[in-house]
């Protein structure tokens, strides 16, 4: 077997409000055996940025409700892991093998003077929905944690005693949303706001395999994320709006006849406390059939044309996957893994000819 290491390390100074200083080091180790049928990439990361560039607030008396600022300091570190295998290898037919699985974290170390910052407030009251905590990842899901709705005139008078539960309005009707009171001052506000979960996978990676058989040429993609959280913002609106159209699970949602034990807020309702909570996330796990593709090579001889090879492709052909949107592996507005609306990864089909002089 063969097998090699390094490690690097590197500094960017920050010339500008609009730069970031990171320490970077990186660890890379490379093994082959079996002739080289088997072989393993190893890569180990580490990256430390400071004078994040973040919107704070700012006193009223300035003017402005917030100001740009160089505050903060961020770590993130990752493991990828490579297995690449040559399983059959004959004249006439191969078959190779690449399987990639990924780990990576970003951590809030600091934030200067600020508890918290945020990059998205909800609609409704303004709370912090994603945004920054020392402690806690980068760009992380905050709000209240979702309890349910009123069912009874019961659980109203009990609540009064215990406090458990509570929402923005005060409301006391039934079917109404209702949240957890974490400190039970029968109040709902921001002090109620807890880490709802991270964009980030805990792994994720590919599986490539390739076949060629004489002059075809077959590949086949997958892609799969497992864990991770993913925000669906329309449901601060499809979820019992009486504007929008609306989710199919709300043929279920609470009715004092048809449905009182449901746990989903009666139609109408909830566009009226849109606030950011654990009702709107939801698990990211998923995997993808990403790409297809098959190709013939002609072997062509002429003193002009060496080679035609004709092929034909397809791209994200199918997706499993739990979440109720349309695609867990969302980006909008430069927030991973937060979905407003967000338009599906379109199927491509693509053909195409290559020619050799």
């Amino acid at each position: 077997g063969s097998y090699s290491l390094e490690y690097w390390q590197a500094r960017i100074p920050s010339p500008n409000l609009t730069w970031e200083t990171t320490t970077l080091g990186n660890i890379a180790l490379d093994f082959a055996v079996l002739n080289n049928r088997l072989s393993l990439e190893f890569e180990a990361y580490r990256a430390m940025t400071t004078d994040l560039l973040l919107t704070v607030k700012t006193p009223q008396h300035t003017g402005y409700d917030t100001k740009y600022q160089n505050i903060g300091r961020t770590t993130t570190q990752g493991l990828e892991l490579t297995l690449n295998s040559r399983n059959i290898v004959k004249r006439n037919f191969t078959w190779t093998t690449s399987f990639t699985i990924s780990h990576a974290s970003s951590i809030v170390n600091d934030l200067g003077a600020e508890s918290e910052v945020s990059s998205k407030n909800s609609p409704t009251g303004g709370y912090m929905t994603i945004g920054y905590r020392v402690g806690y990842p980068v760009n992380a899901f905050w709000g209240f944690q979702y309890a349910g709705v009123w069912h009874n005139q019961e659980e109203i008078e009990r609540n009064k005693i215990t406090h458990s539960y509570a929402n923005d309005q005060n409301t006391t009707k039934l079917g109404y949303p209702i949240f957890i009171d974490q400190n039970h001052d029968g109040t709902l506000d921001s002090r109620d706001i807890v880490f709802l979960g991270s964009p980030d996978p805990v792994i994720s990676g590919g599986l490539q395999n390739t076949f060629r058989i004489k002059g075809f040429t077959l590949g086949v993609f997958f892609s799969y994320s497992v864990g991770g959280k993913v925000l669906n913002y329309s449901e601060f609106y499809m979820a019992g709006s009486r504007r929008t159209n609306q989710y199919a699970y709300m043929v279920n949602a609470w009715h004092p006849e048809k449905n009182p034990n449901s746990n989903l807020p009666r139609a109408g309702v909830f566009d009226g406390n849109a606030l950011p909570s654990s009702f709107l996330i939801h698990d990211a796990s998923y995997v993808r059939l990403k790409t297809v593709s098959l190709g013939y090579r002609f072997n062509i001889k002429s003193k002009i044309l060496r080679e035609l090879e004709l092929s034909c492709s397809g791209e994200n052909l199918c997706l499993w996957s739990n979440y109720n949107g349309f695609d867990p592996d969302v980006s909008s507005g430069g927030y991973n893994g937060y979905d407003n609306s967000y338009y599906p990864k379109p199927m491509r089909v693509v053909f195409s000819l290559q020619l050799k002089y």
